[in-house]
C-alpha cells in the first residue's frame, strides 16, 4: 500500500513480471516462478506501456506467463467471485499469483466497513483455496499525515493479510522505499531503496 503517485503499481508490476518471466531474483529475494493473473480495474493503457518498457529493459529469455484482465468486477459479491473463478478455470494453467489493482476498484461496498472488507477477504480466500495461489492487493494509504504508513480503510484489511508492504516516497523525484510492515510467516526484512528508471520505447514515439 502507499499514497497515490508513490510508485506502488510500478513495484507490484515489476514483482509480478519477475514471477511470470522466470527471473530467479527480485531485490535479493528468491522468486517462485509461475503464471500470474493481473486483475486491473483501471489504467490499462498505462500498464501496457509500463510492461513494454519492462520488457525492453529486462529482455526476458523466457515466455512471460502473464495475463491482464480487460476490466474489473466487485470481488465482495458472489457474482464477482464467480466471474473471476470461472474466467481463471478456463485458462490453460493455474496461477501462482492473482494481483488485484486496486482494491478500491474491485469493492462495491465501503472500504471503511469491516463487514464489507471481510466479504471481499473471504471471497479472495476462496480464490487462494481453489487455485492454490497467493492474492496480492494494491491499496492506498490514508490521507492524513499520521496514516501515510497504514493501509486506508478498515483495520480488517491489515488484520487478515499475511504480509503487508508499504511503498513510501518523500518526493516525486526521490527514491522509493519498500518496507515490510507485517509478516506472519517469516522474519521482518530491512527496507529496500529503489529508483524508477526511464526507458525509451522507440516504437511508441513519434515526431512530437
Amino acid at each position: 500500500h502507499s499514497k497515490a503517485g508513490n510508485g506502488k503499481t510500478f513495484i507490484v508490476l515489476d514483482m509480478a513480471l519477475h514471477i511470470a518471466s522466470g527471473k530467479s531474483d527480485w531485490f535479493g529475494s528468491k522468486v517462485r516462478n509461475g503464471f500470474v493473473v493481473y486483475l486491473a480495474g483501471e489504467g490499462h493503457s498505462g500498464l501496457s506501456s509500463r510492461m513494454k518498457a519492462w520488457d525492453e529493459n529486462f529482455k526476458p529469455e523466457n515466455k512471460v506467463n502473464f495475463l491482464m484482465s480487460r476490466y474489473g468486477t466487485d470481488l465482495d459479491t458472489a457474482y464477482g467471485l464467480a466471474l473471476v473463478s470461472h474466467s481463471i478455470r478456463k485458462l490453460p494453467e493455474k496461477p501462482v499469483l492473482i494481483v488485484v489493482d486496486t482494491l478500491h476498484r474491485f469493492l462495491s461496498g465501503d472500504e471503511n466497513s469491516s463487514q464489507d472488507a471481510n466479504k471481499m477477504l473471504k471471497n479472495c480466500e476462496e480464490l487462494t483455496k481453489e487455485f492454490g495461489c497467493a492474492v496480492l492487493f494494491v491499496h492506498h494509504t490514508g490521507n492524513d499525515a499520521d496514516k501515510q504508513g497504514r493501509a486506508r480503510g478498515s483495520s480488517a484489511w491489515r488484520g487478515a493479510v499475511e504480509t503487508d508492504i508499504s511503498i513510501q516516497r518523500k518526493d516525486d523525484n526521490g527514491p522509493i522505499s519498500i518496507h515490510l510492515t507485517k509478516s506472519k510467516n517469516m522474519e521482518m526484512l530491512k527496507p529496500i531503496a529503489v529508483e524508477l528508471k526511464k526507458v525509451v520505447v522507440a516504437d511508441w514515439l513519434d515526431e512530437d
